[in-house]
């Protein structure tokens, strides 16, 4: 079991209990990000998150629907590496959401600013996440410039767990849903640190991190 003990640190028995963790409070981080981004109350929800191998990963992701598929890689004290998966459709509503635009007149092919934007929700996802795991121990995190592909879901999925996180053993799934002016988008968050490293965290004493909730269902 883990729990939040009187002091503010976080009691674990597992890394992975850690990571399951950050569900809750990074999120809380990357709904006040979004909201003032976009000037406007954002809610995330987290309604799942998983556990696999990079196997399980990449066989869960078998929509034959396209997808943009953002890559941002943490480095510093602790490295990371994210992929933000969010469909077409989704990913030219929150285009157009981001940028004040119609989705109907937005070619997401073309259009740079859009683009960029997109990038930008993956950087703050990315950046929550990995931000509130490395301020329990007071390392550092840093987001290299993200990456935008546009394919099968599988196929992102494979190429970053396999290309990218190299030998990671497992990923982390985060199945989360984004509600902006009774708009909703499905976004999903896969996190693969290096689990060799990770692993020494156990040895660490934890930072006092004050878990606050926010606009955030757990």
């Amino acid at each position: 079991m883990n729990e939040v003990g009187d002091e503010g640190y976080l009691r674990t028995d597992t890394i992975e209990n850690i990571l399951m963790r950050i569900s809750g409070s990074g999120a809380v981080r990357a709904a006040s990000t979004l909201g003032e981004m976009l000037g406007m109350d954002v809610e995330i929800k987290v309604p799942l998150v998983q556990v696999e191998s990079v196997e399980e990963a990449v066989s869960r992701f078998q929509d034959d629907v396209p997808s943009f598929g953002i890559y941002v890689e943490m480095e510093g004290d602790l490295r990371n590496h994210f992929l933000v998966l969010i469909s077409e459709d989704d990913s030219k509503r929150l285009a157009a959401l981001l940028t004040n635009e119609y989705p109907e007149r937005l070619d997401l092919s073309k259009d740079s600013l859009a683009i960029s934007s997109l990038k930008e929700v993956g950087n703050i996802l990315a950046s929550s996440f990995s931000n509130d795991l490395g301020d329990r121990w007071g390392m550092d995190s840093r987001p290299t410039p993200p990456e935008i592909s546009f394919d099968l879901p599988r196929a992102l999925v494979s190429f970053v767990l396999v290309q990218f996180a190299g030998n990671t053993e497992k990923t982390l799934v985060f199945h989360t849903t984004l509600n902006v002016r009774n708009e909703r988008f499905r976004i999903d968050l896969l996190m693969a640190p290096p689990w060799e490293e990770l692993d020494k965290l156990d040895k660490l004493p934890p930072t006092p991190v004050q878990i606050s909730r926010g606009n955030v269902d757990v």
